[in-house]
């Protein structure tokens, strides 16, 4: 069982790399931005180039920093 664990790990991680290195836009909601496996792979590309938060308006302030530390520059895009 544990070696059956470590293979779906291994799997899951090898498609979460080869769908991200070969994307040229990257679509997360605010909390999942801090997944471990977006946060690998921001850290290793050097962060992403534009970070854009839709919605901002009615978005919490605390989400917003998740995806705004993955990015060089901010959009913040939304109503008044």
């Amino acid at each position: 069982m544990r070696h059956l664990r470590k293979e779906l790990r291994e799997r899951n991680n090898k498609a979460f790399r080869e769908v991200f290195e070969n994307a040229n836009v990257v679509l997360s909601t605010n909390v999942s931005a801090g997944s471990r496996d977006l946060e690998k792979f921001a850290e290793s590309i050097g962060l992403f180039d534009i970070v854009i938060i839709d919605e901002a308006a009615q978005a919490l302030e605390a989400s917003c920093w998740i995806p705004a530390m993955l990015g060089k520059k901010l959009i913040l895009a939304g109503d008044h």
